[in-house]
């Protein structure tokens, strides 16, 4: 949450002592804000759209790292599965 005071013509002593905003002050802010929102994701864990193709050749079981064995061998004998 982000409390804005703001002030609509910049004047007065909030405002003369930097306590308040004025209207066109505050956009930008919000905006980054709702950037960095938006760049934290949804939440939700798993591969992207773009991963799913490659997904069995870069997961393996035993230790997530590998392609999987039957994925390898297709591979070099020039087969794909």
């Amino acid at each position: 949450m982000v409390e804005f005071h703001y002030d609509l013509e910049g004047q007065g002593p909030e405002f003369a002592a930097g306590h308040c905003w004025l209207p066109g002050q505050m956009s930008p802010v919000i905006a980054a804000l709702r950037t960095g929102f938006a760049a934290e994701g949804d939440g939700a864990v798993g591969p992207s759209p773009s991963e799913i193709e490659e997904r069995d050749w870069r997961a393996d079981p035993s230790d997530g790292l590998r392609p999987m064995l039957a994925k390898r061998i297709a591979l070099a004998q020039g087969t794909s599965k």
